[in-house]
């Protein structure tokens, strides 16, 4: 992969990579030309098909410091990425000891001056916990909005890099590889968890394929930015089976595999338990095998359970109609979370029918028109209608335009909760 970049307006931390291997004095001409990291660098008019060359071959026959496999796939106007690295640099990396950092770069093909490629955004995250020799570490990144690109014409390469003499001197590249792209791979939503504050969501996968399954797990927060949990499993068969991705972590999005026949129990929680809960959704890219899901929401009184309910992962649906059981005297309430898993702005309406099935009455809610891309709402009914607060009947989710959403039911009871699966469906006299 030949990537290149105007020195005056450099994105990103190559800039720095090549300077670390020249060293910070003397005069430097342009080009300024490194492989691996600055493992091997050049600058000024050499002759460029031999030198460059030289460079590169001796680059591959070197055996690489690690096996890295990443996968994208695009939130919006953000790209984000996932996967896991093995380390056979012989060493344990980190970023305190040796500044061992993950990278990704967005490269649009197009033509700009001289070159074919130019790099619209590049993110990293370091190695924080050591790696020893052997041993593997999931990562995620995420870049900024993405403005003014044609996505068919985007590309991008993940690579890992480290400082094999500390804190000076070159770095040199671990390994690098091309995200394979979740769009191909089936999916898997949550419409609802909440870790933080007393609550954990547990969520079940389980793999009636006859092939086995692997994908990543991410957590996305209301914003439709990913968040950080911790990701744990309730009972870990051997990792001969399983693997060790994803387990005892801590992440914005985990690799996870799930053998044919086999069931697994993940458990979420919150990188600060002290801290209010974090509200959102997860979904699950996989690819191979047939999985399906379940969520299972508990809060926490001091470590005493004093709510759990659990629901089959949402279905992508166009309407969903939630019945309403309202009682303010009763503190007895009902909700929804309703999460936008697309790429594009979509707008919902509430229909609210009376017990005979009459239409009282339809709102739009603000912040439900337009839901963006990624993004996700938690709201009982009687925050949008107060008058509602004592009510039975129904109400009924539409999206506009043949758009299609994923929701789950929330209930209320004396302050305990529990989540119910909705009807994906309307009566014939509520308007599309």
């Amino acid at each position: 992969m030949f990537l290149e970049q105007d020195v005056d307006h450099t994105i990103g931390r190559r800039y720095d990579r090549w300077w670390a291997a020249h060293g910070q004095g003397g005069t430097v001409y342009l080009p300024l030309v490194m492989v691996d990291s600055g493992h091997r660098f050049s600058s000024g008019p050499v002759d460029f098909h031999s030198v460059y060359s030289g460079m590169v071959e001796a680059e591959l026959a070197r055996t690489p410091g690690a096996d890295l496999e990443s996968t994208s796939f695009r939130v919006g106007n953000r790209l984000q990425f996932s996967g896991r690295m093995t380390n056979h640099s012989g060493v344990t990396l980190s970023s305190t000891g040796n500044d061992a950092t993950f990278h990704a770069l967005v490269y649009e093909e197009v033509s700009a001056g001289s070159t074919g490629r130019v790099i619209r955004a590049a993110v990293s995250s370091p190695i924080t916990a050591d790696l020893p020799d052997g041993d593997a570490v999931a990562f995620a990144m995420e870049t900024p909005d993405l403005s003014g690109v044609n996505w068919d014409n985007l590309h991008s390469v993940v690579f890992a890099d480290y400082r094999p003499e500390g804190s000076l001197g070159a770095y040199d590249m671990l390994q690098a590889a091309l995200p394979s792209q979740a769009g191909g791979s089936n999916t898997i939503l949550f419409s609802h968890i909440a870790v933080g504050g007393g609550w954990n969501t547990s969520l079940t996968l389980a793999n009636t394929g006859a092939d086995p399954s692997s994908g990543n797990l991410t957590f996305i927060g209301q914003d439709g930015h990913t968040i950080s949990v911790t990701l744990n499993e309730s009972a870990t068969p051997p990792k001969s089976a399983l693997g060790s991705t994803g387990i005892g972590a801590t992440g914005l999005s985990f690799p996870v595999s799930v053998p044919a026949g086999s069931t697994r129990v993940f458990s979420a929680g919150p990188l600060d338990p002290g801290k209010p809960p974090t509200i959102g959704w997860a979904k699950l890219d996989y690819k191979g095998g047939q999985l399906d899901g379940a969520a299972t929401f508990q809060f926490s009184n001091d470590g005493v359970p004093s709510t759990i309910a659990g629901v089959f992962a949402s279905k992508p649906t166009e309407f969903a109609t939630i019945p309403i059981d309202n009682d303010e005297s009763q503190k007895r309430f009902t909700g929804f979370a309703i999460a936008n898993p697309s790429d594009e702005n979509i707008s919902i309406s509430v229909v609210i029918l009376n017990m005979d099935g009459t239409m009282a009455e339809s709102i739009a809610p603000p912040e439900l028109n337009p839901l963006g891309p990624q993004r996700q709402v938690a709201k009982f009914l009687h925050e949008y209608l107060p008058l509602r607060a004592s009510f039975r009947g129904s109400m009924v989710l539409v999206a506009q335009g043949g758009q299609k959403f994923v929701v789950v039911a929330l209930a209320q009871n004396k302050g305990l909760y529990t989540a119910i699966p909705v009807i994906p469906t309307k009566a014939p006299n509520v308007p599309n």
